[in-house]
């Protein structure tokens, strides 16, 4: 089964999860609604990673910009001040992802993909996201490398 990654914006003091508990089931996604703005992202760098509390030995950090299919809707982001340049690819539980991983999903230096701009416009949830619609994220971890 083919599941989308969303990457996470990150707020200046907090993030708000994506995925919110509620009456002991998950809630994906929450009652938010989003706008969303259709694009692709370029993979501008994959480097490792060395911060602790990595989720794998082989983890790696996935640096993208997005660009709108319609360069008229950056006028309509509501969060202007969070660019879509250097953005950082990671998972929803918010770490970096297996290097081998990253490589069969074609997450490579130059590669580019589908990608949409998600910002919040009603509920809790993170305020800003981008999602990759053609990434499965469903076997990331038969890929790593556990520390």
């Amino acid at each position: 089964m083919k599941k989308s990654l969303i990457v996470a914006a990150t707020a200046s003091l907090f993030t708000v999860p994506s995925l919110l508990p509620g009456c002991n089931e998950p809630i994906t996604g929450g009652p938010c609604q989003y706008r969303d703005f259709s694009g692709t992202a370029m993979i501008r760098s994959v480097t490792p990673d060395a911060a602790s509390g990595r989720n794998c030995e082989n983890d790696v950090i996935i640096v993208f910009d997005f660009t709108p299919d319609d360069p008229g809707d950056i006028d309509l982001y509501r969060f202007k001040q969070w660019p879509d340049t250097g953005r950082v690819f990671d998972l929803i539980s918010g770490g970096s992802v297996p290097d081998r991983w990253a490589q069969k999903e074609g997450l490579t230096p130059g590669s580019e993909h589908i990608c949409i701009r998600r910002e919040i416009r009603i509920g809790a949830c993170s305020p800003l996201i981008f999602e990759f619609p053609d990434v499965d994220i469903s076997d990331w971890p038969d890929y790593c490398d556990k520390p």
